[in-house]
């Protein structure tokens, strides 16, 4: 395996599944002997992004943000996961940039809208139906999907349990 780190970008609307695969790779990983950090946007949001909102602009800031904090990791020979909505593809692309296009996966955990409003545990979308929320990637603000993701996760249609799989055996192939 190499000894460099690499960074999985995984992207996909609220309530996707991101942040579930992405702690269920870390477990399996860890298991391997293999360091993992995971950078979640909802936990950095409560302290390093705690000064941004939902807006454009503050989504930008956002994903540059943790694109550093990636590069820096993976650097020490760190595996990155990064679980962010990262709905600019723009966003994406200079984050592969900086990072570099060998350490560099972008995953796109694909479900479907509907999926996503039924796995609202934080209420966000209900928020955004009442007006609460203007900025909902999805509802009220856009979404760009992945032109070219180099793993797709289907999270609608599988088991969090196949997905996560799925995941780990492209992480290790990526890593070999």
């Amino acid at each position: 395996m190499k000894k460099k780190g690499h960074v999985f970008w995984l992207t996909g609307l609220s309530g996707a599944g991101k942040s579930t695969l992405a702690k269920g790779a870390a477990s399996r990983l860890d298991l391997q002997n293999l360091t993992v950090v995971i950078l979640d946007g909802d936990d950095l949001r409560s302290g390093l992004c705690s000064d941004l909102g939902f807006d454009d602009d503050s989504r930008h800031e956002q994903c540059r943000r943790m694109a550093h904090i990636a590069k820096l990791l993976q650097k020490q020979g760190v595996i990155v996961l990064v679980a962010l909505i990262s709905p600019f593809k723009s966003d994406r692309e200079k984050a592969q940039h900086l990072i570099g296009e060998d350490n560099f996966s972008e995953i796109f955990v694909d479900a479907d809208l509907l999926t996503c409003i039924s796995r609202d545990t934080k209420g966000l979308y209900k928020k955004s139906r009442f007006g609460e929320n203007p900025f909902m990637t999805g509802i009220s603000s856009i979404y760009e999907h992945p032109s070219t993701p180099d793993l797709v996760i289907q999270s609608t249609n599988w088991s969090v349990d196949v997905a996560v799989e799925m995941l780990v055996k492209f992480i290790l192939v990526e890593l070999e």
